[in-house]
């Protein structure tokens, strides 16, 4: 999907994270100063993961989703600031983007027999102060739609703030952030048609079955799934907006996304591969 052809002098380095493969590729001469800030990313990469993943014992998130009805619980800066952005999405997509959803979409994941749990419990976050109140116990948390795309962010200024002036920093084949106005080309692979996007400061993520198989549930339709697209692509001013609408998109048809782009400005760009195996713009 990224094709380097023609770019020489690029550092390339990958970490493991958040069951995906991380890379950094810098576009710098000094190659000491471009591992450096790579591996500085990939410490805050780990810290991330450690805060906002589900599945890390005594995680943020993991906590939040073992209170009980009336408990309070002091978060990290990130995973408050995280939650808040997720809460953004939820309002400009009508709630279609929603990760209070947890135990629905572990039932998808795990292709559990019968219906999915129906949704359960309550929770409050402080708006000004990184707390979380739970209300009634049972409702459980899953970042998985917009935690990678955050993190992207977080590295990215960390590796500005080393002197980087133009670098990509992946998520796997699903997430892309670019640094600096030197662009980068990425590759959209559909199955019949590719197309090439010349990515500058700014994000790209892609959802679809294709990528990630059936993993999304219709937060207003007691976790029935949705065919969605096969190959998704969202450009975005950042990787956390981009992570996040990417999957929400997936829950509408071109039609939907077309009417609701005329009241929110938050997505750049949407490719889709059409059942034809073309890449069209919606």
């Amino acid at each position: 999907m990224i094709d380097l052809q023609g770019k020489e002098g690029i550092h390339r380095f990958e970490h493991q994270a958040m069951n995906t493969l991380f890379s950094v590729l810098v576009d710098q001469a000094d190659a000491a100063m471009a591992s450096d800030a790579a591996i500085a990313s990939f410490e805050r990469l780990d810290r991330l993961e450690d805060a906002l993943s589900r599945y890390r014992e005594g995680s943020d998130i993991s906590q939040i989703n073992a209170m009980q009805s009336g408990e309070s619980l002091l978060i990290q800066e990130d995973t408050h600031r995280c939650m808040i952005e997720a809460m953004r999405v939820a309002e400009v997509t009508g709630g279609l983007f929603d990760i209070t959803l947890g135990s629905q979409i572990e039932h998808l994941k795990n292709a559990e027999a019968g219906m999915a749990p129906p949704v359960a419990g309550q929770l409050s976050l402080d708006d000004k102060r990184p707390v979380v109140h739970c209300i009634e116990a049972g409702r459980q948390l899953d970042l998985g739609g917009i935690g990678k795309g955050y993190a992207l962010d977080r590295m990215a200024e960390l590796v500005r703030d080393w002197g980087v002036e133009s670098a990509l920093l992946c998520s796997g084949a699903s997430t892309f952030r670019v640094i600096g106005s030197e662009a980068w080309p990425i590759d959209l692979s559909g199955e019949k048609q590719s197309r090439r996007l010349m990515l500058v400061e700014g994000a790209l993520s892609a959802s679809g079955h294709a990528i990630q198989g059936a993993h999304l549930v219709r937060p207003d339709a007691s976790g029935e799934l949705f065919a969605g697209y096969r190959h998704l692509w969202l450009r975005a001013h950042d990787a956390t907006w981009a992570d996040a609408l990417s999957t929400a998109c997936m829950l509408m048809s071109p039609e939907q996304i077309r009417e609701w782009r005329k009241g929110y400005a938050a997505a750049d760009e949407i490719y889709f591969e059409s059942p034809r195996g073309d890449i069209d713009t919606i």
